[in-house]
C-alpha cells in the first residue's frame, strides 16, 4: 500500500502504527512533501514502527547498471586501472550521457529503452515544470511569484563565470 502526501490526512502518521500491529503482512509506504517538517507539528509519531528510507537520484554506478554495463562497473569497483584505461573512451561517453541525462529514474529508464536525448530533455522539463507548479501548494499567493523568480534565476546565476548564486 502506498500512501502519498500522508501529512495531508489527519492522523495519517499515527495510523501507520496500527497497520504494523494489526496487518503486519502488509507492506506500507508513506511519502509526503515536507514530511519531516510536518512530523514535528502537533502530530504523534509511531516510534519504533517506521523505517526511514531516503531516495535520491541514481548515481553513476546505478546508471551503468541500468545501461547493462555490468562489466565496466565491475572494473570500477575492483579499481582495475589498466583495464579502465583501455576502455577510457567508453567510460567518457557513458559519463557524458550521465551528465546529460542525470539520475532521475524516469529519464534514465526512457534513455535505456529508446536512446532519445530529445525525449530525455522533455522528461526533465516536465519534472522541472511540475516542481514549479508545486510551489503554490506550500506558499501564499503573494510569495509564489518571488519563489518562481528565484527558481528561474538559479541556472543563469550558476552559468556565470564566478559560479556564485547571489540572492538580493
Amino acid at each position: 500500500i502506498i500512501l502519498d502526501e500522508i501529512q495531508e490526512a489527519k492522523g495519517g502518521l499515527t495510523a501507520l502504527k496500527y497497520f504494523q500491529e494489526d496487518e503486519p503482512e502488509l507492506h506500507v509506504i508513506a511519502a509526503g512533501s515536507l514530511l519531516g517538517l510536518t512530523i514535528h507539528k502537533d502530530h504523534s509519531f509511531p516510534v519504533g514502527k517506521v523505517e526511514f528510507i531516503n531516495l535520491s537520484p541514481l548515481n553513476f554506478e546505478e546508471f551503468l547498471l541500468a545501461k547493462g554495463e555490468n562489466k565496466l562497473l565491475g572494473l570500477l569497483k575492483e579499481k582495475q586501472w589498466n583495464l579502465i584505461k583501455t576502455f577510457k573512451t567508453k567510460f567518457i561517453d557513458l559519463l557524458k550521457q550521465y551528465y546529460f541525462i542525470g539520475g532521475m529514474p524516469e529519464a534514465v529508464k526512457d534513455f535505456v529503452t529508446n536512446e532519445d536525448f530529445k525525449e530525455v530533455r522533455r522528461i526533465q522539463k516536465n519534472i522541472l515544470d511540475s516542481y514549479e507548479l508545486d510551489f503554490s501548494k506550500y506558499a501564499s499567493p503573494a510569495v509564489v511569484p518571488k519563489i518562481k523568480m528565484i527558481w528561474n534565476s538559479v541556472l543563469p546565476q550558476l552559468t556565470k563565470e564566478n559560479k556564485k548564486f547571489i540572492y538580493g
